[in-house]
């Protein structure tokens, strides 16, 4: 079977969830009983390079992208939902929104990220805008998917989720900066079982991305049961060692790793977590 079929066949027992990292910040979660939620699935943004024009004294670059997502998102067979973060190219992908929602799926993102899915042709009635400034709740049978406050400069409108389902929550921060108050505003909201930060190698005069330091400091902040990261293998100029935030944790916050696992997972692999009894 491929890693879709898995993905789509798959039934987590009561109780247990299934995540997969598909490369980049894409995901896939799977609750007992509920359908594939997508997050910031991607597909085609950088395969022939992306160029990024020159910002203030931060020269232009050439952006290659060095994680293809695993597999076609036009094999998708059974309605899911995709989340997007915000509006860049690499959360909001239009051959993989319209493969979703021609299956009848819905589509979940910022005012931004909508307003791309109506122009693409999708059904107002397939949309539903989260604002990110605050906590809204909007529900995809029965998981409910928050929008949680995020400060992402780059975005004209942004979006960190929270996944909840069956005593589980699952935290994803798309390209959001480090911000403690933000993090700290959403551990007093919710219990995150499972956080997915990114992570990135910061180019020159470029602000995009959590360094390792950063991750462990959200780690810290949040006192999620485990602790991912994402993003780090997007781009070849951005690349950077998960295995960077295990020694960031040991230096920085010893006490965090008493309360958090770090799991590090390449594209392709799944990891499956329990609610707390």
């Amino acid at each position: 079977m491929t890693l879709l079929n898995d993905m789509e066949s798959l039934n987590p027992p009561q109780g247990t969830a299934w995540l997969w990292f598909l490369g980049g910040s894409s995901f896939g979660v799977r609750f007992s009983g509920q359908p594939l939620v997508f997050i910031d699935l991607d597909y085609e943004a950088g395969l022939e390079g992306l160029d990024v024009p020159a910002d203030g004294f931060a020269p232009p670059l050439r952006l290659l992208r060095a994680s293809p997502l695993p597999f076609d998102p036009s094999e998708i067979t059974a309605p899911a939902a995709y989340l997007s973060t915000h509006a860049d190219v690499d959360h909001c992908d239009r051959y993989s929104v319209l493969a979703v929602t021609r299956r009848g799926g819905l589509f979940v993102g910022p005012s931004s990220s909508c307003g791309l899915a109506a122009e693409w042709g999708v059904s107002g009635s397939q949309i539903r805008k989260l604002a990110g400034k605050d906590f809204e709740m909007a529900r995809f049978h029965d998981i409910e998917i928050w929008s949680a406050p995020n400060t992402d400069p780059g975005s004209v409108s942004s979006n960190s989720f929270v996944l909840r389902h069956d005593g589980i929550s699952i935290f994803h921060n798309g390209d959001s900066r480090y911000d403690g108050r933000m993090y700290l505003q959403i551990a007093s909201r919710f219990k995150i079982d499972v956080a997915i930060i990114n992570l990135g190698r910061n180019p020159k005069g470029r602000d995009w991305y959590h360094s390792p330091c950063d991750v462990a400091r959200a780690a810290n902040d949040l006192e999620p049961r485990f602790l991912l990261s994402h993003h780090y293998d997007k781009w070849d100029k951005t690349q950077e060692d998960p295995t960077l935030v295990g020694w960031a944790l040991q230096n920085l916050y010893p006490e965090t790793l008493k309360k958090t696992k770090l799991v590090i997972l390449r594209p392709g692999d799944p990891f499956k977590v329990a609610a707390v009894e």
